[in-house]
């Protein structure tokens, strides 16, 4: 007999989902962590270190400033 977790997780990569978070790339590690995370940690993660090192133009938060770490991540100013 089976566990209901075991059975949503059978159903789940039926499903396609994957197991668990990813591990995030090595430039991305540089700014949350090497853990794995799931998506919404991983976006939070980079608005807080986006908020903590001023990356945000101050005239229009909405706009983002790429510091080094970030440049790497995403390929563009």
């Amino acid at each position: 007999m089976t566990n209901s977790s075991e059975d949503a997780l059978t159903k789940a990569r039926q499903a396609g989902a994957p197991a668990w978070p990813p591990m995030p790339s090595a430039e991305f590690a540089a700014i949350v962590g090497d853990k794995p995370l799931a998506q919404t940690q991983l976006f939070k993660l980079v608005w807080d270190y986006i908020k903590a090192n001023g990356c945000q133009d101050p005239a229009d938060k909405r706009e983002i400033v790429a510091a080094d770490s970030l440049r790497a991540v995403f390929g563009q100013d």
